[in-house]
């Protein structure tokens, strides 16, 4: 925004406040200055690994550009270098920086340049309203990348431009607000991109000489003015496409001699403007949609004179304006929700004559400003986080009057200003040609993966300390892991039963420890199945190994395969012939599916036959046959026993049904009516009987005798 005396001009008193400034200059130099401020070398690191992503154990170079956005060459910076916190590399270098600004007279017919504001379009093009002091004209002066300057006149009714303020939207279309003094009216004229000039007067009050412009996102114009038949500050609105309207931003008498608008990225509006009455630097803020709402900046002293406002990405607020007290340039922040801070910049001499300041794109800070003992015009910078500089940008006439300023995307400042001696509207472009100095390191990591590089710089105490962020700089490496070198194996050892499965695992190191994504190749020695995808499936018992390989490594585990649950029980002798008395040892097995062996304890069973005790030892008893059983939960087998009868003599017929069963020619029934063993041929009766058929019927003759007699008589004795 354009920074002028229109305050003192509104009171016919410009010819008087010259000569004292001339007067002043005088006083300073016989007086002498005192030392500048100090000038510290700020920097940005601009990191470039040059080597294609290293492998650990492969040697890797690193080059780092360092950067010198200060303004005075930098000797001896020693640049580390860490991976994560350890120190891996130091260079020792200087960083030169180099100044350019273009100066250039854009308009000398006659007394110009009254009044500046500049602006930037899209295409790098510069724009600037101006009044022509001789003429009573506004003009325009414009220059397109890499073009001449060409000027124009804007309006040529009686008394216009006493105060002007420019702004250009996103789509380059031009804004002007101006002051018609004759009328005391408050004029707006827009061009948009390509197209004629529009005018229209933005409010119906009579404005005075000190207005300021901006337009939001919406393409929504604000003004801020001071309203001159009560000197208060008010505020003018135009929506795309709408009509004016007006506000009261602060009703004190005397508050709107001096100001600057500026709009936020939520489009909040933020004004900084001088109360003329209590010689303070005061600060209204009106949220999108809201009320304003006001506060003091500074009153220490006389200060707030022509302010100047900008607003950072982050919503803080910056305002650079004069010191009349102490003849200072001052300096007024405040973060987002925070409180004011203000401190001077520049206190040699007399400084800070109409500042303009522009928060670049980077939220670093400028002022221009003059300087009144020297009649120069003056810079300073201050990179977000970083710290001032202070440099004397043309010192050739009387210069540092009604100042603009704007930086561009590629931080190139451009300034209007006025020669006061030659009466011309002045131009400096000043491209700052930050030096650069690329140092490298060579570096063998040994650890893979994303790894932290971060340089940093240390200046050898030889200047001021900058702000930390600014002296250092972090790169993501990511390092490969080296070639093959291990494969562990997971779980190393493990004991399972038959029938179970088993994931295994394989982990691939290089030589380093650093782990490799790698499938190797899966191999057991038995007593299962593996798959490709490590998962062994039991089912013979023994103790095996794992193997997992890959390019000539190998890794492996054990597994110890147990029985798995019982399955099958085997009775053995599964059938068996027994004579009576005799015993036999059954023993039984048991195994799971895979005929694994499952010891158990059996239960011991028989249907008959004989006894069986719980060790499987059996007793044949009773002939026949019989089945014994071997039993364990729900699972079961059974052999067969056959249990012969006994033949003593041999004869073929068993003992139950033969008559002499030991054969000595004696029935069994006579043996033992006469005490002897039937069942041992050495034991026979001591008076072997022997009667044959005839014998035994003579022994009998007589019996049948007397039976007969004794019938006769008994039928006898009946007849009669």
């Amino acid at each position: 925004m354009g920074r002028k005396f229109s305050n003192l001009l509104n009171t016919g008193l410009i010819l008087c406040f010259f000569i004292f400034v001339s007067l002043f200059q005088s006083y300073a130099i016989s007086q002498g200055s005192s030392p500048a401020l100090p000038d510290p070398m700020t920097s940005d690191l601009d990191i470039n690994v040059t080597t294609k992503t290293p492998k650990a154990g492969e040697e890797a170079t690193i080059d780092v550009n360092v950067w010198n956005l200060g303004i005075i060459d930098v000797k001896d910076v020693e640049v580390h270098f860490y991976e994560e916190d350890n120190l891996i590399g130091a260079e020792r270098i200087d960083v030169p920086v180099t100044r350019q600004w273009e100066k250039t007279t854009i308009d000398s017919s006659g007394d110009v340049g009254w009044s500046t504001s500049i602006g930037l379009d899209s295409k790098h093009g510069v724009h600037i309203i101006f009044r022509d002091n001789t003429n009573s004209l506004l003009k325009y002066a414009y220059r397109s990348s890499g073009g001449n300057w060409e000027t124009f006149i804007i309006d040529d009714t009686t008394e216009i431009g006493f105060s002007t303020s420019l702004a250009i939207d996103i789509n380059d279309g031009i804004h002007i607000s101006y002051i018609d003094r004759t009328n005391a009216v408050l004029k707006y004229a827009y061009r948009s991109n390509g197209g004629n000039w529009v005018y229209e007067n933005a409010t119906g009050d009579q404005a005075n000489n000190s207005i300021s412009i901006a337009i939001d996102n919406d393409f929504g114009v604000h003004i801020s003015y001071g309203r001159s038949s009560d000197a208060t500050l008010k505020y003018a609105y135009k929506p795309k496409g709408g009509t004016w309207s007006n506000q009261s931003i602060d009703s004190e008498t005397f508050t709107g001699g001096e100001n600057s608008i500026a709009i936020d990225n939520m489009d909040g509006v933020h004004v900084s403007y001088w109360n003329m009455d209590e010689y303070e630097l005061k600060y209204a803020y009106k949220p999108k949609g809201g009320t304003w709402s006001t506060s003091i900046i500074d009153s220490d002293g006389n200060v707030g004179q022509d302010p100047s406002i900008g607003v950072d990405s982050q919503g803080g607020v910056h305002v650079a304006y004069e010191d009349l007290t102490n003849w200072d340039l001052k300096y007024a922040y405040k973060p987002k929700g925070g409180s004011w801070i203000s401190y001077p910049l520049d206190s040699e001499g007399s400084q800070g004559v109409t500042p303009s300041l522009y928060v670049d794109d980077h939220d670093g800070v400028h002022i221009a400003y003059g300087d009144n003992s020297n009649v120069t015009l003056k810079y300073t910078f201050k990179p977000k986080g970083g710290e001032w500089t202070i440099n004397t940008i043309d010192s050739d006439g009387r210069v540092g009057y009604f100042i603009s300023m704007e930086v561009d995307e590629e931080n190139r400042v451009h300034i209007s200003y006025y020669d006061y001696l030659k009466k011309d509207l002045k131009y400096s472009k000043g491209t700052i040609e930050h030096g650069m100095t690329k140092c490298s390191i060579k570096w063998t990591p040994t650890i893979a993966g994303p790894r932290n590089i971060t340089v940093r710089l240390d200046e050898n105490n030889t200047m001021e300390e900058s702000d930390e962020t600014n002296n250092e700089g972090t790169i993501m490496m990511d390092v490969l892991p080296s070639d093959l070198a291990l494969i562990e194996i997971s779980p190393h050892s493990v004991m399972v039963a038959a029938g179970d499965v088993q994931q295994f695992n394989a982990t691939c190191y290089d030589i380093f420890g650093n782990l490799l994504d790698i499938e190797p190749v899966w191999e057991a020695n038995g007593g299962g199945n593996l798959d490709q995808a490590g998962e062994y499936s039991a089912k013979f018992a023994g103790s095996w190994y794992i193997y997992a390989n890959r390019s000539g490594v190998s890794g492996s585990a054990t597994i110890n395969v147990t029985a798995g649950p019982l399955a099958i029980i085997e009775l053995s002798p599964s059938e068996a012939t027994l004579n009576i008395e005799d015993t036999l040892q059954f023993t039984t097995k048991g195994y799971d599916e895979f005929n694994n062996v499952v010891p158990f304890i059996a239960i011991w069973d028989l249907n008959g036959g004989g006894s069986i005790d719980q060790n499987g030892a059996f007793k044949a008893q009773d002939g026949g046959v019989w089945m014994v059983y071997s039993n364990f939960s729900n699972l079961s087998d059974n052999a067969t026993v056959t249990i012969l009868f006994p033949d003593t003599d041999g004869d073929g017929q068993r003992d139950d049904i033969d008559p002499d069963d030991d054969g000595d020619g004696f029935t069994d029934v006579d043996e033992i009516h006469a005490g002897t063993d039937p069942l041992d041929p050495d034991s026979i009766p001591k008076k072997p009987i022997s009667i044959t058929t005839e014998t035994q019927l003579w022994f009998l003759l007589p019996f049948i005798i007397i039976i007969m007699i004794v019938v006769i008589v008994i039928l006898n004795s009946r007849r009669k």
